[in-house]
């Protein structure tokens, strides 16, 4: 809806970099999340409208010393590192298609979100992920850090997680615009 003087958040829509990537036949779109937590970060998450939530491996956010190739230490229920809470609860989050799956296993954390670039951001306040430290293919190989990072906007929930969504349901549109996004041609 059209009103004057409205902000991001309160009914006027938000500006963000996508980046879009081609190689033959595979096309991909990828959002630049410059933060997490209290974190500065360069990576880029898969645009991904099939998916309903935030993956990201937890190799250059968490210590290593917490990374092992058993899973993400955490002492007792939860922990919280460079402003992310990272809990005790693992999962297993699978993706492909008939041709294969692809598996990041992992814990839920929650964190704050910066995304976007020059043409413009937002920082989402408090939202759950999916950080993983490990992330195996239908062969059984294991793919390099951050290859699969996902920004999941699709609706509902992760299947591994119901508490895992996309970022962008806690984007607060106020009353005057409806939800959703809508990507230049």
């Amino acid at each position: 809806k059209k009103e004057k003087n409205l902000g991001p958040g309160n009914g006027s829509p938000l500006t963000i970099g996508l980046y879009e990537y081609f190689s033959g036949a595979n096309k991909r779109i990828f959002l630049p999340v410059t933060q997490i937590g209290t974190k500065p970060v360069s990576y880029y998450e898969i645009f991904d409208t099939g998916s309903s939530g935030m993956t990201i491996d937890a190799s250059g956010i968490l210590p290593a010393s917490m990374i092992t190739t058993s899973g993400i230490q955490v002492t007792g229920d939860s922990v919280v590192v460079n402003g992310i809470t990272v809990t005790s609860k693992t999962g297993v989050v699978s993706f492909g298609d008939a041709t294969g799956t692809t598996k990041e296993y992992g814990n839920l954390a929650y964190a704050s979100i910066k995304i976007g670039n020059t043409a413009g951001s937002y920082t989402f306040k408090r939202v759950p992920i999916f950080l993983y430290y490990k992330i195996v293919n239908s062969d059984g190989k294991q793919l390099s850090a951050h290859s699969a990072d996902v920004f999941g906007v699709g609706p509902g929930e992760s299947h591994a997680n119901s508490e895992i969504t996309s970022p962008l349901r806690y984007f607060d549109t106020g009353t005057n615009l409806t939800s959703g996004f809508k990507l230049a041609t």
